[in-house]
């Protein structure tokens, strides 16, 4: 989509999602008013879980409903529980992140194929 406004150029829409674990779900009713509007960026960048939204979103625009499965069926997995040995043991060892992003990086390569990344 381009704006263009009385006394601008043409401008480009771009989408900027935040990260923030819990943000996740809660961008999900935004993108789908996006999609209702027929509002299509015309480039999607985000942080964390607003770089996991923005994937899902680009290589699925039509199918927003999945990506609010996805979070339900996140909500009870293994990626939310909270072990406070395990949390003390990544941040002596990692020293950067409390969580490791290997279930995630699981998750999402069972969601994108590499046809759609290369396309």
């Amino acid at each position: 989509m381009t704006l263009s406004l009385r006394g601008f150029e043409e401008r480009r829409l771009a989408l900027v999602l935040s990260g923030g674990g819990a943000s996740g779900i809660v961008q999900v009713p935004f993108l789908e008013e996006l999609i209702r509007r027929q509002i299509r960026p015309d480039m999607i960048v985000g942080s964390s879980v607003g770089a996991v939204n923005g994937a899902f979103l680009a290589f699925h625009p039509d199918n927003i409903e999945g990506l609010a499965d996805l979070w339900i069926a996140l909500r009870d997995t293994r990626l939310w529980h909270r072990n406070l040995l395990r949390i003390t043991r990544n941040l002596l060892t990692r020293g950067t992140s409390v969580y490791s992003n290997r279930f995630l990086r699981d998750l999402f390569s069972q969601h994108v194929t590499i046809d759609e990344i290369s396309a």
